[in-house]
């Protein structure tokens, strides 16, 4: 969140100048719904909502446009090059369901979309005249999580999220 800040920070005044810009900021689905035991990374994602929504109002007089792109799992090669804190290591009353809910959530980085598919996406948006507030990425069925959170009961959907991470 904070480095998003910081690089708008910087561009913003060259951008003002030119009278024009674009800023694409990445997002994840998780700024859209929480993941179990990813709260820290979820609670970040939803600041960056709010930054970018934020931050579209603010500099739209200048010419500067800015988006959010909120992807799901893509294949990177994140969940091999994993480092667990030493701390989360150790027992604790949640052990058994956070690594039945990280298993899941490695099978999915695993079998996530393909990242080529992302950067389609940005030269796409880079391409437009006026670009959207929001583009969600990825699987067909995390983005349809996203839909389904704006029908459902919160209650419901939490047990949904709470039996897919089998929690």
């Amino acid at each position: 969140f904070f480095g998003v800040h910081r690089v708008c920070r910087s561009v913003l005044p060259v951008m003002r100048r030119q009278g024009t810009g674009l800023i694409v900021n990445i997002g994840s689905i998780g700024g859209l719904l929480a993941i179990p035991f990813q709260g820290f990374y979820c609670a970040s994602k939803y600041a960056l909502v709010a930054l970018t929504e934020s931050l579209r109002m603010e500099v739209k007089p200048f010419g500067i446009q800015v988006t959010l792109i909120e992807p799901g799992d893509f294949k990177t090669g994140l969940t091999a090059n994993r480092v667990f804190a030493a701390a989360s290591q150790n027992a604790s009353a949640y052990s058994d369901r956070q690594d039945a809910a990280t298993d899941i959530q490695e099978r999915n980085e695993r079998s996530g979309a393909d990242p080529r598919d992302l950067a389609v996406l940005i030269e796409k948006i880079m391409d437009q005249k006026r670009v959207r507030p929001h583009y969600l990425a990825g699987m067909f069925f995390q983005k349809l999580a996203v839909w389904v959170k704006r029908i459902l009961p919160a209650s419901l959907f939490e047990k949904l999220i709470m039996s897919y991470y089998r929690i």
